[in-house]
């Protein structure tokens, strides 16, 4: 039986000006957003992790329990379709534990865990197993902070924004590479912050 502890976002505000002005600018921004916990420092309107877990009672502790002995790490947690490119797409069922243990070694791997710096530029969609699960399940189970620049692909608003987080890690697709390579302004964007990346390359039998 597996036991897993979540983490929740931490959500990037730092370019929204301060109260009272930040309140209205982050219902316009996150107009669905109705609570944040956070794990280090609580800023105002905020809930820390442990204030959370205090809002429980036994009776919850016992539900919770009661969860855990009717699940498995093996149990089906999703299931990813391949997009097809080579042939028609197939459904893949990820099990909790693959989830778990790929964010686990994939974090491993790039040094996630001996480091305290880690900013991942994510400017692919969620959706994909490349971004929820290499990027989103790796922040809860290694730390790491995860910045979007847009809810949809712009190259200058993901290169402003790598610039103004200074962001250590860049996510994206080899066409995402080649446009910042491209582009006719880079020389104007300081990216030393940028220490690695990863590329997602479609491969399909």
């Amino acid at each position: 039986m597996c036991q897993l502890s979540f983490t929740y976002f931490k959500s990037a505000l730092s370019n929204i000006p301060a109260v009272p002005d930040r309140e209205r600018r982050v219902q316009q921004i996150l107009p669905d957003l109705r609570s944040v916990v956070v794990l280090d420092d609580r800023p105002p309107g905020m809930f820390s992790l442990e204030e959370v877990m205090q809002l429980g009672s036994s009776r919850h502790l016992q539900q919770l329990r009661d969860q855990q002995r009717n699940l498995s790490c093996d149990d089906p947690i999703k299931i990813l379709f391949t997009s097809g490119t080579t042939g028609f797409p197939k459904a893949v069922t990820l099990s909790h534990f693959n989830v778990i243990n790929n964010s686990n070694l994939f974090g491993i791997r790039n040094e996630y865990d001996r480091r305290s710096d880690v900013r991942i530029g994510i400017p692919v969609p969620m959706f994909h197993c490349f971004a929820g699960v290499l990027a989103g399940i790796t922040m809860a189970v290694h730390g790491a902070s995860l910045v979007f620049p847009s809810a949809e692909y712009k190259l200058k608003v993901l290169l402003d924004t790598l610039l103004d987080e200074r962001c250590t890690v860049l996510f994206g697709t080899p066409t995402i590479f080649v446009d910042i390579i491209n582009y006719q302004h880079l020389n104007k964007y300081d990216l030393s912050s940028v220490y690695g990346g990863e590329i997602h390359i479609d491969m399909e039998d």
